[in-house]
């Protein structure tokens, strides 16, 4: 289950065009580096202001690549949770995609109220790769 979850983090990483974190401590300690030189600028200019204002600010301080930086990392961070969000509901729902679960219900809406309360008491049978699959398709005749 791990190795999935991992395999569907890179896909996900990948597909947006990133590059999966290979070495943790590394991209830590330029992580804090970079925050470090966007945050004394925010604590001078105040919470609220706006990233127009933090640039100029920092370009007036020469401190505009640390700035830049600490934004790119910002965004690779955001891209880093999304991707673990992505895996861990993929990994959960035995590797379905959220379009697939969107395509699901809408397949389930048009289906008689007991076939939808056999698909919600046995999940298993929309899992193909689910073992329990074909035991309840033996049990019950199908």
């Amino acid at each position: 289950m791990a190795s999935m979850f991992w395999k569907y983090f890179q896909e996900n990483m990948n597909e947006i065009g990133l590059d999966v974190p290979e070495h943790y401590y590394t991209q830590f300690t330029t992580a804090m580096g970079l925050y470090g030189g966007i945050t004394g600028v925010i604590w001078q200019v105040g919470g609220g202001a706006s990233v127009r204002l933090i640039f100029s600010r920092a370009a007036l301080q020469g401190e505009t690549s640390a700035v830049v930086g600490a934004m790119g990392l910002c965004y690779y961070s955001g891209a880093i949770v999304g991707s673990l969000a992505v895996a861990s509901g993929r990994t959960l729902s035995g590797g379905h995609t959220i379009a697939e679960g969107i395509d699901a219900i809408k397949w389930m809406a048009g289906l008689d109220p007991d076939v939808k309360t056999v698909l919600r008491t046995h999940p298993e049978i929309m899992n193909r790769n689910h073992p329990g699959r074909k035991t309840f398709a033996k049990r019950t005749g199908l």
